[in-house]
């Protein structure tokens, strides 16, 4: 028997409830085999925000674009997901994608540089102490936590533009932006 693909879907306000701010949650619904399972966007909106037929944030929301990118990019990591499942687990459920999607292998540059940092037991503390520094600097510059699909050259230029206007040492503008291999 072939394994039925899952359906996803975007799915406001599912509770039908308001937070304090007059806004509600956009959850990804995942279908199969008659199962349901939700996963959080972390995107709350108000309803004037979101277009239910076209399954997208309208132009009332003030970051619209970078919005539905990260929705984008949500929907995405879940069917991507889906398809390492459909190669190594025969059958797989809702259940599967869920344990998959909520604990990913390394999605997180900032979590992996830090995991890195304390696996390395022969570097110096002083050193353990400015790389944890720069990677700090790193994800404050960012505001958010930095994924690996984050760093892409705009990116990476931007955050070196940034090193250089605090007057950082050349060594840690080279250090943290020309030698990380990134793509283009």
């Amino acid at each position: 028997m072939v394994q039925k693909k899952i359906d996803f879907r975007l799915v406001y306000n599912r509770k039908g409830k308001l937070n304090s701010e007059g806004k509600a949650l956009l959850q990804i619904e995942a279908y199969l085999n008659g199962q349901r399972k939700y996963f959080s966007t972390g995107i709350f909106l108000k309803e004037e925000e979101w277009n239910e037929v076209a399954g997208e944030v309208t132009r009332k929301h003030s970051d619209q674009i970078t919005v539905n990118n990260d929705i984008g990019k949500l929907k995405q990591s879940l069917i991507d997901a889906e398809y390492e499942l459909s190669r190594e687990v025969p059958n797989y459920d809702l259940n599967d994608l869920k344990q998959r999607f909520e604990k990913p292998l390394h999605n997180s540059f900032i979590k992996f540089a830090l995991e890195q940092l304390k696996d390395q037991k022969n570097l110096s503390t002083d050193t353990v102490r400015k790389q944890t520094l720069h990677i700090n600097e790193l994800k404050e510059f960012a505001g958010k936590d930095v994924l690996f699909s984050d760093l892409k050259h705009p990116f990476v230029e931007k955050f070196k533009n940034h090193l250089i206007g605090q007057k950082k040492h050349s060594n840690t503008v080279c250090t943290l932006s020309d030698q990380s291999g990134l793509e283009n």
